[in-house]
Parts: C-alpha cells; sequence; structure tokens
C-alpha cells in the first residue's frame, strides 16, 4: 500500500468560482467581501457574515499551530477540504438568494431566514472542524 492512498478517499475537490479568487487569496474573505459589498445584503446578513469571517480567523489561528506541532499531513489536508466545503456551501446559499433578487423578485421571510441559517450553520461547521 502506497503512503498516499488516503488521498483517494477525500472528497472530489471544489473548482472554486472565479469571483472567489480575487481580490485576496483567501477564498473566504473574498466571499465576505462579495456578499457584504452587494445591493442584497442587510444588516443582519452582515452580522453573520462577520461572524463566520470571525470564525474563519479562529480556525486559521488553531490550523497553524497545529501544523507547527505537527499533526499529520492527512489531518491538515482534511481540515483544507472540510473548510473549503463549509464556503461551497455558504456560497450556494448566497447565490440562491441572491438570484431570486436578480430575477427582479424580492426573497420572502423565509428565504432571507434560510440564507441567515445556512450561514449561522456553516459558522458552527467551521467552529466544530477547528482544530483543538
Amino acid at each position: 500500500m502506497d503512503e498516499f492512498d488516503w488521498l483517494d478517499d477525500l472528497p472530489e475537490a471544489w473548482s472554486t468560482p472565479p469571483e472567489l479568487t480575487v481580490p485576496t487569496r483567501v477564498h473566504l474573505v473574498n466571499f465576505v467581501i462579495h456578499v457584504i459589498s452587494s445591493d442584497y445584503t442587510s444588516n443582519s446578513i452582515n452580522e453573520s457574515i462577520g461572524e463566520l469571517l470571525s470564525e474563519h480567523g479562529r480556525f486559521n489561528v488553531a490550523y497553524q499551530v497545529s501544523a507547527k506541532r505537527g499533526l499529520p499531513e492527512r489531518d491538515l489536508i482534511g481540515l483544507s477540504v472540510a473548510l473549503e466545503g463549509v464556503l461551497k456551501k455558504c456560497w450556494e446559499a448566497w447565490l440562491k438568494y441572491q438570484q431570486i433578487w436578480i430575477s427582479g423578485n424580492t426573497p420572502s421571510g423565509g428565504d432571507y431566514q434560510q440564507l441567515l441559517m445556512d450561514l449561522r450553520t456553516s459558522r458552527d461547521e467551521i467552529r466544530r472542524i477547528r482544530p483543538v
């Protein structure tokens, strides 16, 4: 058995949309910038986005400490893949919400609450996978 066979067990990589590759190198930060600079955001959405960004920052600090402590490469890659999975969920939730506006409709209260719940669930997921 090859020592890198475990890489085959990782989920298929998400192809990051071009909108999330700029202006920084950090995809989640670009997502935050994309949302807060949108015409379709609100104070509550921005608050949830801020919480998501804060949790992402905590994750990164814990990740760096874990890497320095020698967490196995397999675990570090798994954490990175999991974090990208959270970003994918956020992006898909935002696109769904944004599309309602773009199509000329106004999101229902349920659409709005769903986006907030998705963002908060993503924040909690980052907290859950954060290395200790």
